[in-house]
């Protein structure tokens, strides 16, 4: 059981974190504001005395993490306490944690714990249905009830929760609180381990069945054999078969029903088709506009992991930002996506903390996250970060590393840098007739790299 809380614990850090301290310790995350974290934290205050309960929680990670006041553990847990009795599910589920750790203060009490979870799995918060359930599996805090934790585990496995459906599965498997069916436990079991949950694997294995690998994509099988999987109600064939109608690729075209397969493997629980299914609502394509629905759909996918969702919902809400709660929530999800390798979120949220957005402006941040996307072949932060190493913000100033990193900038070849050096030397000149500013040190300094930009100079802006 250990080594599966365990790996429960991995699959949360890459998957879903919503928990307080989720939050804040894996992700740094808890400043809101823009450039003053005062102000900001004046502006939440109020919102949270007149009862706002997304206030009353973003105030509680504020004063955990010392953004425009000093941190202060009490008031983390009173305000924490004010969202929670708000039914703000995410709160209710954050106390629990802290009943059942017995974090900043609080002193672990396994009933409060029980209380907390219940209130969050009613309203559908997936991971206090998956802490409930494993706490009536186990007799903490409660009378051991293997009924109620199936029951729990089920709501949360219909969610697609993967460590959900494999306790769900253990319990067909032995008949606790459910009738025996090792056959529903074996399917239950490869949908989890679909998603990698390893314990569902090595069960698998165990039973003498081979590790399940990611379903496949169906890219290039014939329409007829799509279709044939997703009438037998393969989601990952359904979505293929989505893909086939709205592209006109060797079906005829046809949009609608392309959307409607498309909302059946996305009421499957199939993360990618949830995440594509959101971006019709969101644009209004083929379906009426619902921002609504668009972000239930997101925000499903980015809580499973789906780094692009993560990255979405993060510029949905960095776009969208009316106040300091949307900026931190867009540097909640930017981080969540960019710690998984997404490269626009990586960008994102460099400029977030080049920007001082959300943040307080901390350009060895912005640098950190740049160079990630440069290293992943990103032009744009290849640029930015030779910049960086030029002038010494972020990093320490280091003309050798700056004229590598715009020789790999410049290697991507004419079709992606000359896009990039005019938007530059129109925003950062003030006009598309000079060369931008930030060039002018590599070409003082620089030896074969100013050369080469020179030759760029002159070709593009007429210039050296």
């Amino acid at each position: 059981m250990e080594q599966v809380v365990l790996q429960r614990k991995r699959m949360l850090f890459a998957r879903r974190v919503c928990c307080l301290f989720a939050a804040v310790w894996l992700l740094g995350a808890g400043g809101v504001a823009v450039a003053d974290d005062a102000v900001q934290f004046a502006e939440v205050s109020v919102k949270a005395e007149r009862g706002d309960t997304q206030a009353q929680f973003d105030l509680a990670m504020m004063y955990f993490d010392g953004r425009g006041v000093k941190a202060d553990e009490k008031q983390v847990v009173a305000w924490l306490k004010k969202a929670a009795n708000g039914k703000l599910a995410v709160a209710e589920y954050n106390l629990g944690r802290l009943y059942q750790m017995g974090k900043l203060g609080v002193q672990p009490d396994a009933s409060k714990a029980v209380y907390w979870y219940e209130r969050a799995a009613d309203q559908g918060e997936v991971d206090g249905q998956l802490s409930i359930g494993l706490l009536y599996a186990r007799g903490v805090g409660v009378r051991q009830d293997f009924e109620k934790s199936a029951f729990y585990f089920a709501l949360a496995a219909k969610q697609g929760d993967a460590a959900a459906q494999y306790f769900l599965g253990r319990q067909y498997e032995t008949g606790s609180g459910v009738e025996n069916d090792v056959e529903t436990a074996i399917a239950l079991f490869e949908d989890a381990a679909r998603q990698g949950f390893e314990p569902a694997q090595d069960r698998l294995a165990q039973l003498g069945l081979r590790r399940v690998k990611p379903p496949p994509d169906y890219e290039g099988v014939s329409p007829n054999a799509v279709l044939s999987a997703a009438k037998a109600g393969d989601p990952v064939a359904r979505m293929r078969m989505a893909r086939l109608l709205l592209e006109g690729k060797a079906v005829d075209k046809d949009a609608e029903k392309g959307v409607a397969w498309l909302q059946l493997s996305a009421e499957q629980g199939y993360v990618p088709a949830m995440n594509e299914l959101s971006l019709f609502y969101l644009m209004g394509k083929v379906v009426k506009e619902d921002e609504e629905t668009a972000l239930m759909w997101m925000r499903k996918a980015a809580e499973a992991g789906h780094d692009q969702a993560q990255h979405n919902l993060g510029l949905f809400y960095e776009r969208r930002a009316t106040g300091s709660g949307d900026y931190m929530k867009a540097r909640y999800w930017y981080t969540k996506s960019a710690e998984q390798g997404n490269m626009e979120a990586q960008m994102n949220l460099g400029s977030m903390y080049e920007r001082g957005m959300g943040v307080p402006a901390d350009m060895r941040l912005a640098a950190k996250w740049y160079i990630a996307a440069a290293k992943q072949g990103s032009p744009r932060g290849q640029y930015q970060v030779a910049w960086m190493y030029a002038s010494g913000r972020g990093v320490p100033q280091d003309t050798e590393r700056a004229d590598y990193w715009y020789f790999i900038f410049l290697s991507n070849g004419e079709a992606v840098v000359n896009p990039i050096l005019e938007a530059i030397g129109t925003s950062e000149a003030g006009s598309g007739g000079k060369i931008p500013v930030w060039l002018d040190f590599i070409l003082r300094n620089g030896d074969v790299i100013g050369n080469v930009i020179r030759d760029w100079g002159e070709m593009k802006y007429g210039r050296y």
